[in-house]
């Protein structure tokens, strides 16, 4: 066995300082609990875990052949699992993953084989778990199976295949006849000499891609043209989904495009932008005189050497959180306060909790990973999994999945 699971539910405290919601120390009790034990066999690149920690799965080799192992149980062995290992719907109920046998690439889902092709992947869940999509070709055509149906075979299939957030609708790229175009629930967009990519609106109602005519861009928003540019990306719903904005660039100048009117122009460079969660504020980064400063409604703060521009508001909408400073040396900046430097942090792990007055996020320092709570470490792991990123399980609770050696723990903390 690859997966030691009589190790299921084994328990350890342990003691780490947490914060109060009155900004308070005191002592809090976090449990580590003991999830799986790997052998020597498992590829450590491909483990997942769902977000609760209740299903681990990961690709093993064993020697000639692999196969996925779900919950210590092992599935079919294969020539080999594609790139992409093994990938989890959202809620962590369904396993797929992509698997090659001989000459041939077949989908392979809840332990359910799919058609085999010349070639598959791209495999994804749409949000609620339900609906399932990936890329396939036959021969030199390719084209997407969705819900186990084959749609048009193309040239080639671009800019991403994507379900809506609500599920109900499907979009992928595609190249035909040397243009690009968008295929809407199996529907052609009008062709384009290039899609560089596409988003949804969070209620699903609003489709903007950005296409490419000669050497201007320009967003087509449910099918009509925006204006054209040198560039065009950065796009940003607000969580209504009834504002957009996007970086645009003309010359050599680059600015924010909101609503449809144009920001401060910019020559060093411009980053994000996004949306606070009731679409009032608007926070983006701008390059001038070779420093990186973050604008939050236009206000500037202070300049760094370097500004991710991934910016997380808290429910709220009273704080702004964002990385900054060297590439080699990174901290948070939350409403202007600057936190304690590590290797890198990852902006995309920041999250508040639910009652925005917690801010937690995962660093690296020296070797490992750690969670930081209110500016407070945690313990140290080789991984923290699921993108680094913590689950608040209330206000006053909060959880994450961590690898230590061969072990995968769920470690739970406690805020109050």
């Amino acid at each position: 066995m690859f997966w030691k699971t009589s190790l299921y539910g084994v328990s350890l405290v342990l003691i780490c300082l947490s914060v109060t919601a009155s900004g308070g120390d005191e002592e809090a009790e976090t449990t580590e609990t003991l999830i799986a034990e790997m052998e020597p066999s498992w590829i450590a690149e491909s483990l997942v875990v769902s977000a609760d920690g209740t299903k681990v799965a990961c690709v093993a080799d064993l020697g000639g052949t692999q196969c996925v192992f779900v919950d210590g149980e092992a599935g079919p062995q294969y020539d080999s699992i594609g790139p992409e290992g093994v990938v989890l719907s959202a809620d962590g109920k369904r396993v797929g993953y992509i698997a090659s046998t001989g000459d041939e690439w077949l989908l392979v889902v809840d332990g359910k084989e799919d058609k085999h092709y010349d070639r598959a992947g791209g495999l994804m869940f749409s949000d609620d778990g339900k609906r399932v999509a990936y890329v396939a070709s036959t021969g030199d055509k390719w084209f997407v199976v969705v819900d186990g149906k084959e749609g048009k075979a193309y040239d080639g299939i671009v800019a991403g295949i994507g379900f809506s957030p609500d599920g109900t609708r499907f979009v992928h790229g595609a190249r035909d006849g040397g243009k690009e175009l968008m295929v809407v629930d199996g529907v052609e967009g009008k062709r384009y000499d290039g899609i560089p990519g596409f988003k949804f609106s969070p209620d699903s109602k609003t489709l903007v891609y950005g296409a490419v005519v000669g050497d201007e861009q320009f967003l087509v928003v449910n099918g009509e043209e925006g204006k054209h540019y040198r560039m065009v990306g950065g796009l940003s719903f607000s969580a209504n989904s009834e504002k957009v904005a996007y970086v645009a660039g003309l010359g050599e100048g680059w600015f924010i495009v909101a609503d449809g009117v144009e920001g401060t122009t910019y020559t060093g460079g411009i980053g994000g932008p996004f949306y606070s969660p009731d679409g009032t504020r608007l926070a983006h980064a701008a390059l001038e005189d070779g420093k990186w400063f973050v604008l939050d409604d236009g206000k500037a703060g202070k300049r760094y050497d370097h500004v991710i521009a991934v910016f997380t508001f808290s429910p709220d909408g009273q704080k702004l959180a964002y990385v900054a400073g060297l590439p080699d040396t990174q901290f948070v900046v939350v409403n202007g306060e600057e936190g304690k430097a590590y290797g890198r942090i990852d902006p995309r792990t920041l999250v508040f909790s639910s009652d925005s007055t917690t801010l937690a996020y995962t660093a690296q320092l020296g070797g490992g990973e750690l969670v930081v709570v209110n500016g407070r470490e945690c313990d140290s792991y080789d991984r923290i999994l699921n993108g680094g990123k913590a689950v608040f399980d209330s206000a006053d609770s909060l959880h994450y999945v961590a690898v230590d050696g061969d072990e995968v723990y769920r470690v739970d903390v406690p805020l109050k």
